[in-house]
């Protein structure tokens, strides 16, 4: 879609990033990043290997604090805000590194992140082996994992293990997920069918993504609006076609890469 086809449409801002800037040593990670991401948009970031896409994440969820900027969601400023507060707000992140409790069942994963979600405080004398099992199953469905409820996440397929984080990013119930390289590892068949479940999920949910990813099939294939970051700094944003054609991200990305 992006800005261009979505005109007709009243857009809502639903996170504004402003003048974003982080360094280590002297090094700038980001560099002056400014972008924003529409409600219900599908908005990938793209760029190099050390562009700041995991570096952009993790100020967006709070996990780093940037040098100077800004980040608002939903017009609140996410400055000084724990990351346990910002997933209650209703930003949820998946890592590119699976994160989740290898030992534990499927259902005991998402489980712990419905309790978590709850801020249940319970005796540890009391079996919580029924909580939430209506929702879990609910979730299990949505990530089509239900046959495998009583696997150990440890046991699950790399693909699999991808569906039940995104279960567990579902259970906080958020209005946008962050997602880190979600095809990162899978096969083909894997690949296509998370891009299904995705787009899915996104419009079923009403939920706004945004993604980072190096599959560009997976990226020009599923996403509204392309940011491009490159040494730190964005270099554009467009609704895929502009970024397809955009002659400073061909020479410093795209290349001959398969669109």
């Amino acid at each position: 879609m992006g800005r261009e086809k979505l005109s007709e449409k009243k857009l809502i801002v639903m996170l504004k990033i402003s003048n974003i800037t982080k360094s280590f040593d002297g090094f700038f990670a980001l560099d002056d990043v400014s972008l924003f991401v529409d409600q219900g948009v599908i908005h990938a970031v793209i760029g190099p290997n050390g562009a700041g896409k995991t570096t952009f994440f993790n100020i967006i969820s709070g996990i780093l604090a940037p040098d100077n900027g800004s980040v608002y969601f939903k017009g609140q400023n996410l400055a000084k805000i724990e990351p346990h507060k910002i997933v209650q707000l209703g930003i949820a992140r998946s890592f590119q590194r699976v994160n989740i409790f290898p030992r534990k069942t499927v259902f005991e994963n998402i489980q712990i992140a419905l309790i978590a979600r709850d801020q249940l405080h319970r005796s540890p004398f009391k079996k919580a082996s029924n909580l939430f099992s209506e929702e879990v199953e609910e979730l299990l469905k949505v990530v089509n994992l239900f046959e495998q409820v009583e696997l150990r996440g440890g046991d699950l397929s790399h693909g699999m293990q991808k569906q039940l984080e995104l279960a567990i990013a579902l259970a906080s119930q958020p209005k946008i997920l962050l997602l880190d390289e979600p095809t990162a590892g899978m096969s083909l068949s894997e690949t296509q069918s998370c891009i299904k479940l995705l787009k899915n999920i996104v419009q079923d949910r009403a939920l706004t993504l945004l993604f980072t990813e190096h599959d560009m099939q997976v990226v020009f294939g599923m996403a509204d609006y392309i940011s491009v970051l490159h040494h730190g700094r964005l270099i554009a944003s467009g609704p895929p076609s502009k970024i397809r054609e955009n002659s400073e991200v061909k020479r410093v990305y795209l290349g001959n890469k398969a669109l």
